[in-house]
């Protein structure tokens, strides 16, 4: 199966209704709003009260942030896919807290992992320490290092200068 037909595959077993998906938008857009907000309301105040000096580099640090929003913003639907296939695993059977492990690393992406542990009936105070907990084991596997040997069949993770060795099973040792 290739990524695209999984990547359909997913789309079309989990939909949303308009209002949940407006919901995902509000939660998943939350940064991105609250920049833009202050990015629009922190150099209005200054043009009104205070002299252009003290606007103008206001406003050109807003437009900074006003990118920033948006680049968090543009990044809805995929983490909204994200949780679709979260919820797809979910419904299969197939999910398991730790599958969202490598959402944790990116604050933006932490929302994702909240709202697919709250789907998932986690309470509120465990999903905090939970994604706390993924947090620090996303930045061990960002810095992680990785060695695949198919010949004799591991592969070796060195994490922190802890070594640890996994066996391939035959199929991952011919497929990949």
């Amino acid at each position: 199966m290739t990524r695209d037909e999984a990547f359909f595959e997913v789309e079309r077993a989990i939909t949303f209704t308009r209002l949940q998906r407006l919901g995902y938008f509000l939660s998943y857009n939350r940064y991105a709003l609250l920049i833009l907000v202050l990015s629009l309301a922190i150099p209005a105040v200054l043009f009104v009260f205070l002299r252009w000096y003290f606007w103008v580099p206001a406003t050109l640090v807003a437009l900074r942030a006003l990118y920033w929003a948006w680049h968090i913003a543009r990044q809805y639907p995929k983490k909204l896919h994200i949780t679709k296939k979260m919820l797809w695993a979910q419904q299969n059977r197939t999910f398991r807290n730790e599958d969202i492990v490598k959402y944790c690393g990116d604050p933006c992406y932490r929302v994702v992992a909240h709202q697919v542990l709250a789907r998932t009936g986690v309470p509120a105070p465990e999903r905090r320490r939970l994604v706390s907990e993924y947090v620090d084991q996303a930045h061990d596997l960002a810095h992680a290092l990785v060695f695949v040997d198919r010949e004799k069949g591991r592969v070796v993770t060195i994490i922190n200068g802890v070594k640890t060795e996994q066996t391939l099973t035959p199929q991952e040792m011919t497929n990949g």
